[in-house]
């Protein structure tokens, strides 16, 4: 340990990032965090020990999550994925759609954030034009995966739009 620093503020620096900076100080960002979540010091013996890092409490935590979402709730009850930056604009209805009825677009989004295209479903139309517009819609955007208890878990993302029977005609 260098000197001048704090014996007591030793962390594990795989689980809280450095805690002594290049020139040998201790990194105060570090340091509150561990006071305000009550971090408890490891024994020195647990500091020189060899092997395979310990399992970290809140990663096991959010498996556990994970898993309770994917295996315990129907996917029609998944919580909703937020797209990074909301779009401008989404697809429009095709024409040829009813007015009034729902056209839905939807896709699983992965706890990591991905997608999976083989999920991909939309309600409301036959139109294969617009199946195909609406996918590619969907895999530009970048989604947030929705979080229970914190932890990102599997999430539905998509749109809904409604053809209202009025067209716009250009007028000569």
């Amino acid at each position: 340990m260098g000197p001048g620093l704090d014996p007591n503020s030793r962390l594990l620096p795989y689980r809280f990032g450095m805690l002594i900076d290049p020139r040998g100080h201790t990194n105060s960002a570090v340091l509150e965090t561990r006071r305000r979540l009550k971090v408890e010091r490891l024994p020195e013996a647990e500091l020189t020990k060899s092997g395979p890092l310990p399992e970290d409490s809140a990663l096991i935590a959010c498996d556990h999550v994970r898993d309770s979402i994917l295996t315990q709730v129907p996917p029609e009850r998944w919580p909703n994925a937020r797209p990074i930056a909301r779009p401008s604009h989404y697809p429009r209805a095709p024409s040829d759609a009813p007015a009034g009825v729902p056209i839905s677009a939807s896709l699983v989004v992965l706890p990591d954030g991905s997608l999976v295209l083989s999920s991909f479903k939309v309600t409301g139309t036959t139109n294969v034009e617009y199946k195909e517009t609406a996918l590619e819609f969907l895999s530009k955007q970048q989604w947030t995966p929705a979080t229970v208890s914190g932890c990102a878990v599997v999430s539905h993302a998509g749109f809904v739009v409604t053809f209202l029977g009025i067209t716009r005609r250009k007028w000569p």
